[in-house]
C-alpha cells in the first residue's frame, strides 16, 4: 500500500472515533460545544471576530458517517473563525514592507518566506496578519484546498493575499488546534472540497467552509487522537521515503535495462546470427546502387564533398559477429543530414507549423510540440517532413544533444528547426533499427564527446560528425528480427517500471 493511503486511512480513522478508544470518564463534546460557543460570544463582544449569519441545524441525512455517543457532529464554523486575505494591487509591490502570503507562497509541508512579495504596511490590514497556529487554505486555483498549519513564523509581518484564507480555533488550545488541523487534513474534507469547487474558475467560498460538517470528540479524546497521529505518521513518512527511493531505484533499473538491450542489439548479442541471411555486404551493395539510379534519375544531387574516410580497426567499438559490416551512417543515407529552419514564432495559426526540441527529445515523435511561423514554405521544400525522416537534434545540453526521432506524423504537415537535422534512409534499411542504433550507448557517447561549445552554450554537433557516425550494420532478416526482439523486451521494461 502507498504511503499516501496509508496516511490518509489513518485520519480517516481518526475522525471517524475508530483509531484509539474512547474512556467513558471524559467530558463529553456537548460540553466542550459549549464553551466555544461561550467563547465565540465573548469574542463577538469585543469586536475580534464578526457575528456572521447563523449556520442550519445538521439533518441526519446530511451527516456522513456514524460517530461515538460522546462526540458530536458540527458545523465546523461553530468551532472556527474564517477570514479570506486581503486584495493587494501587484502594482504596489516592492522590497520592502510586510510580506504578502498568496497561494504559491505555501504547500502542506512549510510556508516558502523568501519568494513572498513585500508592500507597504497600513494599520487597516492587521485582521489579515498570520499568526502561529493558524491554518491557511488555498481558495482557488489548480491547488484549491491545499493546507498548511502554521507550526511557527520567522517573521511576524505576513499577511494574507486573497483567496488564501485563514481558519483560527475560537479555542486557543493547543490539543484542540492540532486537532482541527487533522480533521481538515483527512481525505474526508478533502474529498469534500474538491467535489464542491465552482467548475467556471475552481474557488471555494467562506461559505461553503463554514458549512463543512465534522465530527467533534471530547478534548481529552482529541489529545489521545492527536498522540496516536504523532506515534504513526513518522513512521509512515519514513516508509515514504523508502517507498521513494524503491520508485527511484525501479525506473533507474528500467532505463539501465533498457540501455544494455540496445547495446546488445547492435553488437549482435540479443538474437542469434542465420548463416542462410544475405551478408551486409550485399545490402551496401544494393544501397550503392540504388543511391547511383537516383541521382542519374535527378531525384538527388551528387555530393560534392569529397568521399567518407575508411574505417580503421581503431575506431571500431567492438567486434562483429560474421555477416555484419561497418559502415558509416553517411553511406547509408540518400543526402548529407540538412538543418532545419527558425523564423520567428508568432501567436496566431497559420498554415505552417515548426516543430520545437521537444517535439523529439525523448525519442518518440510528440506532434503537439510545435510553433507556428506567419511564412510561406513551398510544397516542393526540403523542410517539409515526411513519415519515415529521421530528425536527429544538432544541439542541446549535453544529455540529449544528438538525441533522434523517427518522424511519425502526416506528410507535409510540420518543418523542423534549425537545431535539428533530418536525414532519409534508403528503403532497403530497417528504419527503426537505425533508430535502435542512434539511440545505443556508443552513439550517444560519441555525439556526447563529439559536441562543441560549453553546457551553458548548447553543446552542438555538426553533419560531418553525423554522417561519420559508425553502424554496426547486420543482414536485412536480422535486423528485423533485432528489431522485433527489441520491441518485445522494450514492453516488458515498460510494464517493470510501471507495476
Amino acid at each position: 500500500m502507498k504511503a499516501s493511503y496509508l496516511r490518509n486511512a489513518v485520519l480517516q480513522l481518526a475522525v471517524q472515533g475508530k483509531l484509539v478508544p474512547q474512556n467513558p470518564d471524559d467530558e463529553p463534546a456537548i460540553k466542550l460545544l459549549t464553551k466555544i460557543r461561550n467563547q465565540k460570544e465573548q469574542l463577538i463582544k469585543e469586536g475580534k471576530v464578526r457575528k456572521g449569519k447563523a449556520l442550519p441545524t445538521i439533518t441526519d441525512d446530511e451527516k456522513p458517517f456514524e460517530i461515538p455517543d460522546s462526540w458530536e457532529m458540527v458545523r465546523i464554523g461553530e468551532i472556527i473563525n474564517l477570514i479570506g486575505g486581503y486584495a493587494f494591487k501587484s502594482t504596489y509591490f516592492s522590497d520592502e514592507g510586510i510580506r504578502v502570503l498568496r497561494i504559491s507562497d505555501f504547500d502542506e509541508k512549510l510556508l516558502k518566506v523568501d519568494n513572498m512579495k513585500k508592500y507597504p504596511y497600513s494599520k487597516k490590514l492587521e485582521q489579515y496578519r498570520v499568526q502561529e497556529n493558524d491554518i491557511v487554505i488555498a481558495m482557488t486555483g489548480g491547488t484549491v484546498g491545499k493546507t498548511l498549519k502554521i507550526k511557527s513564523l520567522e517573521y511576524n509581518d505576513i499577511y494574507l493575499n486573497q483567496r488564501v484564507g485563514r481558519i483560527r480555533s475560537l479555542l486557543p488550545n493547543k490539543e484542540h488546534i492540532n486537532y482541527l488541523f487533522n480533521i481538515i487534513s483527512s481525505q474526508y474534507i478533502k474529498t469534500y472540497i474538491k467535489g464542491n469547487v465552482n467548475s467556471t474558475n475552481d474557488n471555494i467560498s467562506n461559505e461553503l467552509i463554514l458549512n463543512t460538517i465534522v465530527p467533534l470528540p471530547p478534548l481529552a479524546e482529541q489529545q489521545r487522537i492527536n498522540s496516536k497521529i504523532e506515534e504513526i505518521l513518522p513512521k509512515i513518512d519514513e516508509y515514504e521515503k523508502l517507498e521513494q527511493e524503491l520508485s527511484l531505484l525501479e525506473g533507474s533499473f528500467s532505463d539501465n535495462l533498457k540501455k544494455s538491450i540496445l547495446q546488445y542489439a547492435v553488437q549482435g548479442k540479443l538474437v542469434q546470427q542465420d548463416s542462410n541471411d544475405v551478408p551486409a555486404s550485399v545490402l551496401l551493395g544494393k544501397i550503392k546502387a540504388e543511391k547511383e539510379q537516383l541521382i542519374k534519375e535527378g531525384k538527388i544531387k551528387k555530393e560534392k564533398e569529397k568521399a567518407l574516410p575508411d574505417i580503421t580497426d581503431d575506431e571500431k567499438p567492438f567486434e562483429l559477429p560474421k555477416g555484419w559490416e561497418w559502415v558509416r551512417l553517411g553511406g547509408i543515407i540518400k543526402e548529407k543530414p540538412r538543418n532545419g529552419y527558425s523564423p520567428k514564432a508568432v501567436e496566431k495559426v497559420t498554415k505552417v507549423k515548426n516543430l520545437t526540441l521537444t517535439a523529439t527529445t525523448s525519442g518518440k515523435f510528440k506532434p503537439d510540440c510545435f510553433k507556428y511561423i506567419d511564412e510561406t514554405i513551398s510544397d516542393e521544400s526540403y523542410l517539409w517532413l515526411e513519415p519515415g525522416d529521421i530528425l536527429i537534434q544538432r544541439s542541446n545540453s549535453l544529455d540529449y544533444v544528438g538525441t533522434s526521432c523517427i518522424y511519425t506524423g502526416q506528410p507535409k504537415t510540420y518543418i523542423y528547426p534549425d537545431l535539428m537535422m533530418k536525414i532519409q534512409l534508403f528503403e532497403c534499411i530497417q528504419l527503426q533499427y537505425i533508430q535502435f542504433v542512434l539511440s545505443s550507448s556508443t552513439v550517444r557517447e560519441y555525439y556526447r564527446s563529439s559536441a562543441s561549445g560549453t553546457s551553458e552554450s548548447m553543446p552542438k554537433i555538426n553533419q560531418s560528425i553525423v554522417n561519420n557516425t559508425l553502424v554496426p550494420l547486420p543482414p536485412i532478416a536480422e535486423q528485423q528480427r533485432i528489431v522485433d526482439k527489441v520491441e518485445k523486451l522494450m514492453s516488458l521494461c515498460d510494464m517493470l517500471n510501471f507495476g
